[in-house]
């Protein structure tokens, strides 16, 4: 009977000490509040007349040779830095 009386007591205890600390946590919870940033509203860009499409007979195209006296040339691509340089690479591995 005594052991009873104990753990009843430890739980009472444990109860209120719980209901106290939820009771604390509670009162310091605070509503997140949105913070304003610095950055300016994007610009709305002037409405352009929609394009009409140029017609085909007025469009040239040409091919114009940069370098020649590749062996096997495989794949070319941009230096990727606005350099205009462009690299090939070759079936032999040479770029």
């Amino acid at each position: 009977m005594r052991g009873s009386r104990i753990t009843t007591g430890v739980l009472v205890a444990l109860a209120v000490a719980l209901t106290a600390l939820g009771a604390g946590c509670e009162a310091d919870v605070t509503e997140p509040v949105a913070e304003e940033t610095a950055t300016p509203a994007p610009s709305t860009p002037e409405e352009l007349p929609p394009a009409e499409p140029l017609p085909l007979d007025e469009i040239e195209i040409a091919l114009e040779p940069v370098l020649d006296g590749f062996a096997q040339p495989l794949y070319v691509t941009g230096a990727g830095n606005g350099s205009g340089r462009l690299f090939v690479a070759e079936e032999t591995g040479l770029i």
